[in-house]
């Protein structure tokens, strides 16, 4: 009986922690959805695909997991930073 509970117990923290999927969940503050933002997505991660796939095929798995690691720190530590230092 004890199982049970347990389980009926995180069953309910996760239905807590779920936020429901609307409009606002999906779109950041100031960047409207347009055409030119999804082709932008699009063609970003497509480009970021074929490189890494090249990667993978041609050099195996680590090659393309540093890669993805070295772009992902690029991206997201690097470029931002600069951004701040340029404004």
């Amino acid at each position: 009986m004890a199982q049970c509970d347990c389980l009926i117990k995180s069953s309910r923290v996760r239905h807590v922690n779920k936020r429901p999927i609307n409009d606002a969940n999906l779109v950041l503050p100031g960047i409207p959805i347009t055409l030119g933002t999804v082709l932008y997505v699009i063609i970003g991660n497509s480009a970021a695909a074929i490189i890494f796939g090249w990667l993978y095929w041609c050099h195996g798995l680590e090659a393309a997991m540093i890669a993805y690691v070295v772009a992902d720190i690029v991206l997201k530590v690097i470029v931002p930073r600069a951004m701040v230092g340029l404004s």
